[in-house]
């Protein structure tokens, strides 16, 4: 299915209990700013595309320390970080360009994303499911906004505009939104046609081959953020026929079929470094950034839960590191990693090379710990240099990590070494799915939202849960009754974190931002960025 994958993780360091957040948004924030994404109200799934939210625009991001260190930063695919106003775009945070997609869920061929589903609703609930219709995107005319609107003239647009927006009548398949895809700052209506995956394919081997052939001296990060293995589920038919005898499910199918599309990607991108000379000199790092969803084809079995949940389903990620500058390679790190460690870890080899290869320090020196800069300031509260213990397959320096919290009424989920708390609901669905039960696409299923047979309804949900991970690391059997001291410690400790966090950002939907007065896209331009 992803022999190219398959490869490189048996070919380099398969991180074995890596963690990331319950959904993308979160961990994309976690990931670029080395802080939990509580503490800037971006736990939370996501907003509503017409929501004037973003990434607080104070913030410093990975990209922009890796540029202040000399690389050229490049981001390929999905960035899903907030867009209406231009500070909280790629390229105005760290990015030197981009080339994708600013929302998510959107149609693979068209760059199609639909809006009208009320908030709420069983639509709205899975608005991630299984599509195997592309939608025609409306041409409209009407000019973008100005970058310089004040907010009194922003109000009066609101105003204006809100008379004029198109409202859906119906929880039906209503064409209603606009495209999203864009080259840096400008809107792009040529890629209509084309399978997402080889346009960022093609993408990222250009980025290589001109950095290669450009001579420069300076190091080259790339994030490539593909669109695959998200809903909707959509994939060329060559792809999905490959599954034919493996299952009947149409959604598993699709799926998997997507995996091997995404696979292809990888592939094209690691034999283009290879012919530019750079690979020999390059860290390859691949992370899932949540658990699959089984209501578009996804699976985590036999781990239980689902996208969206804080058990083990929703949080346990697929990841690897692969490098020829790695001294061993070939093994499991079982060591606890988050995807907030990232930051720091990357940041500690781009400023030392880090010692990764017979003793040799490639580039300048720097801290082990990966956690002061040069002027010795803390650069986030929750990333750990993972760099040292990775590649010395020693233990971890992380014990513990906050799944996700919100507050009034406290839940969420914390573990402290191989104790795992979990307070309030644990997310939907809450059991474990085998693959043949994932949601198949029929009317009826997706009308009804029913799926994987009728576990779910058999689990009892129960507002604090200890599991013992390891001991029980499917979470079958919730324990805090037997240990009362554990659960109250780490419901306290879960309770402080709680405390630091700031509510999730969701402001109410803002007329200005659709699609129909920017031209027919997604378009910045129409809040102000806030910190």
């Amino acid at each position: 299915m992803a022999p190219n994958l398959l490869k490189l993780a048996r070919k380099g360091v398969l991180l074995e209990n890596h963690y990331v957040l319950p959904l993308c948004t979160p961990s994309r924030a976690a990931l670029l700013t080395g802080d939990y994404p509580f503490r800037h109200g971006k736990q939370a799934g996501e907003s509503s595309p017409l929501s004037p939210t973003g990434l607080n625009a104070s913030l410093t991001l990975l990209p922009q320390r890796l540029r202040n260190l000399g690389y050229r930063t490049h981001l390929i695919g999905k960035w899903h970080l907030g867009y209406c106003s231009w500070d909280y775009t790629p390229t105005r945070r760290g990015f030197d360009s981009f080339y994708g997609f600013y929302l998510g869920s959107q149609t693979y061929y068209t760059q199609y994303k639909k809006l009208g589903h009320k908030k709420g609703s069983q639509a709205w609930r899975n608005r991630n499911e299984v599509n195997f219709q592309a939608e025609l995107p409306i041409e409209t005319n009407v000019p973008p906004l100005s970058e310089s609107l004040k907010e009194e003239q922003l109000q009066q647009l609101r105003y204006d505009r809100r008379q004029h927006i198109k409202e859906p009548k119906s929880e039906s398949n209503e064409v209603n939104g606009g495209r999203d895809f864009r080259l840096n700052e400008t809107p792009l209506s040529n890629v209509s046609g084309i399978y997402s995956n080889d346009l960022y394919a093609t993408r990222a081997e250009k980025l290589i081959r001109d950095h290669a052939d450009s001579g420069a001296n300076s190091p080259l990060f790339i994030m490539l953020s593909m669109q695959a293995v998200h809903g909707p589920v959509e994939v060329p038919l060559q792809y999905r026929r490959k599954y034919t005898s493996s299952t009947r499910n149409l959604a598993r199918r699709t799926f998997l079929g997507m995996m091997s599309a995404l696979d292809e990607v990888v592939g094209r991108v690691v034999n283009q470094l290879k012919e530019s000379g750079l690979y020999r000199n390059s860290i390859i790092v691949f992370s899932t950034d949540n658990g699959g969803n089984i209501q578009a084809g996804g699976n985590n079995f036999p781990l239980r839960g689902n996208k969206g949940g804080v058990f083990e389903g929703g949080t346990r990620g697929v990841a690897f590191i692969h490098s020829p500058l790695l001294p061993k390679t070939g093994y499991k790190y079982t060591g606890l990693m988050h995807i907030v460690d990232w930051h720091d870890t990357l940041l500690h080899v781009a400023r030392s090379g880090a010692k990764v290869s017979n003793g040799t320090n490639r580039g300048k020196s720097a801290s082990l710990t990966g956690e002061e800069n040069s002027s010795g300031a803390q650069e986030s509260k929750d990333s750990m240099n993972m760099w040292p213990a990775i590649i010395s397959n020693t233990k971890s320096p992380r014990h513990s990590f906050v799944y996700n919290v919100r507050k009034k009424p406290l839940r969420g989920a914390i573990r402290r070494r191989n104790w795992k708390l979990i307070v309030g609901d644990g997310g939907r669905y809450d059991g474990w799915v085998p693959p043949s039960d994932v949601i198949a696409g029929s009317n009826r299923e997706m009308k009804t939202g029913r799926c994987c047979s009728t576990w779910h309804s058999s689990i009892l949900n129960k507002p604090v849960m200890l599991f013992n991970l390891k001991d029980d690391p499917l979470e079958t059997t919730d324990v805090s009754y037997l240990h009362p001291d554990v659960t109250a410690t780490l419901k306290s400790l879960l309770g402080q974190y709680a405390a630091e966090s700031r509510n999730p950002k969701m402001p109410r939907e803002d007329p200005l931002g659709h699609p129909d007065f920017h031209g027919g896209f997604f378009s910045p331009g129409w809040c102000h960025a806030k910190s």
